[in-house]
Parts: C-alpha cells; sequence; structure tokens
C-alpha cells in the first residue's frame, strides 16, 4: 500500500476520507469547485472511499449531485442533513425518496459536528463532505452533509441502532431538540407481548413499563391541555416536553395501559373511533388484513376489480398488506364497496376471539378514563381516509364524533387525531375542516421533528411500534430514527 495513503488509491487523484481531517480536505476541495455553480463537473471521478474500502456508485453520484454535477439538487439548508440525488434513477434496492436530515438547529456548529463525526464512526456507510454556504451577504458556517444509502428499511433501523449505541448521540439529538415538543403515538398495550403481523402496533406491559420510566427520567411529560395552553398563550411548555397519544379506543388503554401511566405519572391523550365504542366490529384496516389472510376460497377479489389466486399461507401475510394499502388508496365510497365484498364470506369464529387485541371501550369505560385525569380526542365516526371522502361526508366524520364525545362526557372535545395521519391524508381541506369544525388542536403521524412553534392542527406524532428492543424505542423517542426517515406517508 503507498505510503500515507489508502488501499487502491492511485497517485494524482483525491481520495475522500471520513473524520476531522476528511471533512477539512473536502471543503478545501468543495471550494475549488466552487460548490453551488450549477454545471460545473466534479474533479474526482473516483469511487468514494471508507477505511479502504470502495463504497458502491451510489455514494459518488449522491456526493457529486445530480448526475455528478455538483450542487445541483442540493437545497442550500444549514446542519447535518442526507444529501438528495438530483436525478431519477436510484441503485437497485435504494429507497424511492431519501430526504434531508432536517430541523437539527443552528446552535451550537460544534454539537452537530460532533454528531456527524459520531455517525461516522458508528456506521460504515457514511459519506462525510462539508461547504461554506454563501447567502449572498454573509457567508455560513460550513454545513456537514451526510450522504447515505437507505436500501431498504433494514439499512435504516440498523444505522438507526448502530447511532444509539454511539455515545452522545442521543445526548445531542434530545439537547439540541430539547425545545420541540415529541408526541408519541401507541395503539395496543398487552398484557405480555405478542409476535405476529397482527401485533406490529401493539407493546407488552413490560415493555411498556420500561418505557415510560425511561420517558420520565430523560423528558417531561405534559398534558394535551398543556399542549393547548402552549397555542393559546395561557401558558409555555417546559423543555423536553413529551405527550403521549393513543389512537383507536382500544380497552386494553384502560386494562393495561392506563394503571402503568399512572404508576409513572404520565399524562395521556386517548383517541376514540365513535361508531367502534361499545360494539364488538374489528377496525377496518385490520379487518382487510384478517379477511385477506383467512380467505375461504381459491382467487381472491382486488380492490382494482381484478382477481388474484391466493398464495400459501406465507404468502397471504405481504398480499394482506398490499390489499389494506390499496385500500386506504381508495376514494371511501369505493372502499366501502370492497369491504361488502370481501364481507360476503364469514370470517372463523376463532379469528376474532383475541379480545385483548381487537376489543374496544365502550362508553363508560371512556367516561372512566376522562374521570381517571386523562384527556379524550376525537378520531372520527368511522376511521376514513380523510383525503379520500367527499366534502360532505368529510364535515360529518368530523363534526359527528365531536358531537357524541361531548354528549357522552358532557364536556368540550378540543382535542382531534386524524385517522392513518400520513403525510398524503392530512390535506391543506382536511386541515381547514378540521378548524371549521370546532377543534383547537390535531395531530398528525408523519413522524417528523415539531417545529419549535408547530401549526396548531399539525403536531407530529412519532408512532412506537412493538416487537423491537429497546434501542429501536430510544432511537424514535431521540428523534433520530424521523431524521433519517423522512416523512411517512402509507
Amino acid at each position: 500500500m503507498p505510503a500515507g495513503g489508502l488501499r487502491g488509491e492511485r497517485p494524482g487523484q483525491p481520495v475522500h476520507r471520513v473524520g476531522v481531517e476528511g471533512v477539512r480536505e473536502q471543503r478545501r476541495e468543495m471550494h475549488r469547485l466552487k460548490v453551488g455553480e450549477p454545471g460545473q463537473r466534479a474533479r474526482s471521478q473516483q469511487p468514494v472511499r471508507e477505511h479502504g474500502a470502495v463504497l458502491s456508485g451510489w455514494a459518488k453520484g449522491w456526493q457529486q449531485g445530480s448526475g455528478g454535477r455538483v450542487g445541483e439538487g442540493v437545497e442550500a439548508q444549514a446542519g447535518p442533513r442526507l444529501q438528495r440525488r438530483g436525478g431519477e434513477g436510484l441503485e437497485p434496492g435504494a429507497a424511492e425518496e431519501p430526504t434531508a436530515l432536517r430541523h437539527l438547529g443552528k446552535e451550537r456548529i460544534p454539537v452537530r459536528r460532533q454528531l456527524v463525526e459520531a455517525a461516522v464512526d458508528a456506521h460504515p456507510a457514511l459519506v462525510v463532505h462539508s461547504r461554506t454556504e454563501d447567502t449572498g451577504d454573509a457567508a455560513r458556517p460550513p454545513s456537514m452533509l451526510l450522504a447515505i444509502r437507505m436500501g431498504t428499511a433494514a439499512a435504516l433501523k440498523s444505522l438507526a441502532l448502530s447511532l444509539t449505541k454511539v455515545s452522545g448521540v442521543q445526548l445531542c439529538l434530545r439537547w439540541l431538540l430539547r425545545r420541540r415538543l415529541l408526541v408519541l403515538c401507541y395503539h395496543g398495550v398487552l398484557a405480555k407481548s405478542q409476535q405476529g403481523r397482527l401485533y406490529r402496533n401493539t407493546v407488552g406491559a413490560d415493555e411498556f413499563d420500561q418505557q415510560m420510566a425511561d420517558l420520565v427520567r430523560y423528558f417531561k411529560p405534559v398534558t394535551a391541555t398543556e399542549v393547548l395552553q402552549s397555542i393559546t398563550g395561557e401558558g409555555e411548555l417546559p423543555e423536553r416536553a413529551v405527550l403521549v397519544t393513543f389512537d383507536d379506543g382500544y380497552r386494553n388503554n384502560l386494562e393495561v395501559a392506563a394503571p402503568i401511566l399512572e404508576r409513572h405519572g404520565v399524562p395521556a391523550l386517548f383517541s376514540v373511533t365513535t361508531d367502534y365504542i361499545g360494539t364488538d366490529a374489528i377496525l377496518w384496516p385490520t379487518e382487510v388484513e384478517l379477511r385477506v389472510l383467512h380467505w375461504p376460497r381459491a382467487t381472491l377479489p382486488l380492490p382494482d376489480g381484478s382477481v388474484v389466486d391466493l398464495p400459501t399461507v406465507e404468502g397471504r401475510v405481504p398480499l394482506s398488506e398490499r390489499v389494506r394499502r390499496a385500500c386506504k388508496a381508495l376514494p371511501n365510497g369505493e372502499r366501502r364497496e370492497y369491504m361488502a365484498t370481501l364481507r360476503g364470506e364469514n370470517l372463523p369464529s376463532a379469528v376474532t376471539q383475541d379480545g385483548e387485541l381487537l376489543a374496544f371501550l365502550d362508553w363508560d369505560e371512556v367516561r372512566e378514563l376522562d374521570r381517571r385525569g386523562f384527556a379524550i380526542a376525537s378520531h372520527t365516526v368511522t376511521h376514513p381516509i380523510l383525503s379520500r371522502v367527499e366534502a360532505g361526508e368529510l364535515d360529518a366524520e368530523l363534526a359527528g364524533s365531536k358531537a357524541r364525545i361531548e354528549q357522552e362526557l358532557g364536556q368540550e372535545c378540543p382535542f382531534f387525531v386524524y385517522p392513518n395521519g400520513g403525510a398524503e391524508d392530512v390535506t391543506a381541506q382536511v386541515v381547514e375542516a378540521v378548524r371549521r369544525a370546532g377543534y383547537q388542536v390535531a395531530f398528525t403521524l408523519r413522524e417528523q421533528v415539531n417545529s419549535k412553534t408547530p401549526p396548531p392542527f399539525e403536531f407530529d406524532r412519532v408512532g412506537i411500534a412493538g416487537q423491537a428492543p429497546v434501542s429501536v424505542f430510544h432511537s424514535r423517542v431521540s428523534h433520530l430514527y424521523s431524521l433519517l426517515k423522512g416523512p411517512r406517508r402509507a
């Protein structure tokens, strides 16, 4: 190996290194290339190298911008982030739309640099470079850019897990984001953790107990009313504020989750889908999955009108996910028609017997949650995807659920939680309808970092899924996972 060089280094060719010295070298090189001048070709066509290993072509393409042109397709935004490649074609297996690492704030450039360098040390597939950005009147400090391949969800999870093991990474994020409200989204808490796709949105009691202990240790739990008061000017949220929320209105929220919350002194907001309360119905997205998994015929009608031969038992799991997602994308009237088709066949009785997973609260139990000091929110009447419903039906879903909750509890319901809550579900028209219905605060599930002053009807939440190690929980509550992942869409 050449003295002082990396394996495979060719004389006269620049080599991209990581770490502090690598950052400095990249800064000098980027200055020479006059970053931000569209159309100028990068000098180095060498594969990016890290610790002597050649990283695949994705890294070079991302680092050099659009089609190898420096400065194209890159936003001028200070702070650590993922650099998005401007070209359309991604390498095989790459994520469709890797997004910028945003909202780390402008406080303390050295702290941000420490975070990025820790990230590089934690994961072998990181390339770091920097540039000085010119706003036109004064040069900003160098921004640290991360170029990373997100080939699969597993790769993203791997990176997040790696970074949680690096001393100081979570501490840095919690400090940088200490003035941003963290809102967590749960669905179900079971007496014991269960495996299987249908249980992916549930956590076990022991797991939940540990998570609440960690929240109290690292954050300051607040009530939904305190969040509302921070909007109206009647109060201010403390630093490191966190709000715990639950979706849909399952009985296990009262029987399993509530005692754990009370033991740790953690307030919570429980949203209820009013037409399901007090019934033995199954929430329709779960019902779709169950019906596909247990469809009795050899062929299955699909939402688009086609018919598919049913695969093996193992193959039905991904098929059920496909059908569920397709139903969420349908106009609500078409979705109801398709559900009627599926309901033409009976579900085996044994399938619906997991009451701990599927059973909803009744109104006496909703009142019990309220009596014990928990807040109640509307989650619509029937849980439609609100961007898929007609205007009249949209207003009815919002007003009807609010009125029913106020009738049953004898008090105002100012809180609303969007069903599904992804980026494509919460449109400007939907937000305006929520405001018009008389709500004062609403929560999405885009899994993004809240700004310091979020719009009242667009507080973002982070979903907490089950069947995951504690390190995944910490990567989510520190916002590391959200910053890497980008907005949730489905």
